[in-house]
């Protein structure tokens, strides 16, 4: 199925294929090997991450604003906010605020990464709120891709509060 994944990729940007891998099976005892394309699912976080499939790799500084809210749209103070990345290196924490009295929080994230004349949009970034048992999450792929695109490289998620029940 992971084969099947990377042709439906390829065929939908428009981008070569990535030279095959040499792999070679311990299992076995003698030196029969296949060729594949690489797997990253083993990948330790914290690893330096794998060049783009297709596109050009880039790290972006932000700056992010937002708020959080019950069902009737009062804020909420004490909500500890996460940016989590889903995708390139997933379950890396990106940054951490705390909801002030007003619901609002804020944070810089540093070296986001994103793939450009690939999938155009950046890969699945996450904000996880968080308070007592309660976890929201929320994808802004979106608001984070306008802001480099728009150049600003500020992200207003407060248009959209995170509504915690």
């Amino acid at each position: 199925m992971r084969s099947l994944s990377l042709a439906a990729v390829v065929l939908l940007c428009g981008c070569e294929e990535p030279a095959p891998v040499e792999v070679t099976d311990p299992t076995f005892s003698d030196t029969e090997s296949t060729s594949s394309p690489s797997d990253t699912d083993d990948d330790p976080v914290g690893q330096d991450p794998p060049d783009g499939m297709c596109g050009d790799v880039s790290e972006w500084d932000l700056h992010v604003r937002g708020a959080v809210v019950d069902d009737g749209d009062d804020p909420i103070a004490g909500v500890d906010i996460q940016l989590v990345d889903y995708g390139w290196v997933p379950g890396t924490l990106m940054a951490t605020a705390t909801t002030d009295a007003d619901g609002h929080y804020e944070f810089d994230v540093t070296e986001l990464t994103s793939v450009e004349d690939c999938w155009g949009t950046l890969l699945d970034y996450v904000i996880v709120a968080t308070l007592g048992d309660v976890v929201v999450e929320d994808g802004v792929n979106s608001q984070l891709y306008s802001a480099i695109v728009d150049g600003t490289l500020e992200v207003d998620l407060y248009t959209f509060p995170l509504v915690v029940e």
